[in-house]
């Protein structure tokens, strides 16, 4: 599953910054989870 995250209406670039960061950190633990379990089955 990809990360998903949800700004309001009103969000600060603050907020945006911070959002952003966090579904890349995400987005990177899916990756590496994945690569973790292909190596598990091989």
């Amino acid at each position: 599953r990809k990360p998903v995250n949800d700004l309001s209406r009103g969000a600060t670039v603050k907020d945006i910054v911070t959002t952003v960061a966090i579904t890349a950190i995400q987005a990177d633990q899916v990756i590496l989870k994945r690569e973790a379990e292909t190596e598990a089955a091989a």
